[in-house]
């Protein structure tokens, strides 16, 4: 059964503010009050009078609000104007008392393979057996047979699995002392994917269906599913769980989908 996932590499937004242009306010009454009499100087004069609220410069049609929490985000031009309204130790408007502070977004960690490497700068001079030497001699890292994958879209763009943890930053290091071929080869983790792909469907499969399927942990080792992209003329689907970690549940099992044996 072959067994693919989506590896192209991908980042992670979280919705917030950068720290360096955002005072995050807190405010102790009720948002409709914020909204109406307090919404044009609190944005317009108060934070944008340096004498009043120690910052200045405000970013225009940037003040945003969180009714469920009471809290309003105003965004400064830069950082030292956020900073000087948030180290204010007190900040009063129409007497009420406001909390300012600075936003700091928590910053979600990509996890990634630990033993999968996004290979850079491959020619067609690079066979499979001789980037396995090279990797041996030059790292010490022995790659599993059959692992290597190109990028669809990229010929030297690749990716390989090995028997062994990597320490990238030694990797790194090798790869950029010891060109292959007349290639630098650059080196990078891989974003462990939350997606499967799933081809050789029956032609009466639809999307629910497939939705259904692989949410059914008995049946399919799945389970939640956040996205299904269907490209019947191309013949698989994409498959997104909401669990990264339900994707190698899922691998591990061979998958009959409207009495078919799919690849996936």
């Amino acid at each position: 059964m072959i067994k693919s996932i989506i590896w192209s590499p991908f980042h992670f937004f979280q919705k917030g503010y950068i720290l360096y242009n955002m005072a995050q306010v807190y405010v102790n009454h009720a948002t409709a009050m914020l909204r109406s009499r307090l919404h044009r100087r609190f944005k317009e004069l108060y934070f944008d009078n340096e004498n009043r609220s120690g910052g200045c410069g405000i970013v225009e049609n940037k003040t945003t609000f969180d009714s469920e929490n009471n809290i309003a985000f105003v965004t400064f031009k830069d950082e030292t104007a956020a900073k000087a309204a948030a180290d204010r130790e007190h900040h009063t408007v129409d007497g009420v008392d406001l909390t300012v502070s600075l936003y700091s977004p928590s910053v979600q960690t990509v996890p990634c393979y630990t033993n999968k490497i996004l290979i850079k700068g491959m020619n067609e001079k690079i066979t499979e057996s001789l980037l396995g030497l090279f990797l041996k001699e030059k790292a010490n890292y022995t790659f599993i047979d059959g692992s290597l994958t190109y990028q669809a879209v990229r010929g030297d763009v690749a990716l390989i699995t090995t028997e062994q943890d990597i320490d990238f930053e030694t990797l790194k290091r090798v790869c950029r002392d010891n060109p292959l071929e007349n290639s630098y080869l650059d080196v990078s983790s891989v974003p462990i994917s939350n997606c499967i792909l799933v081809s050789n469907m029956p032609d009466n499969v639809t999307k629910d269906m497939v939705e259904l399927y692989f949410e059914n942990n008995r049946r399919s080792n799945g389970g939640p599913v956040s996205k299904v992209e269907m490209f019947k003329t191309l013949g698989y689907c994409l498959v997104y769980f909401n669990d990264y970690t339900t994707v190698d549940s899922v691998l591990s099992k061979e998958q009959t989908l409207s009495g078919n044996t799919v690849d996936v």
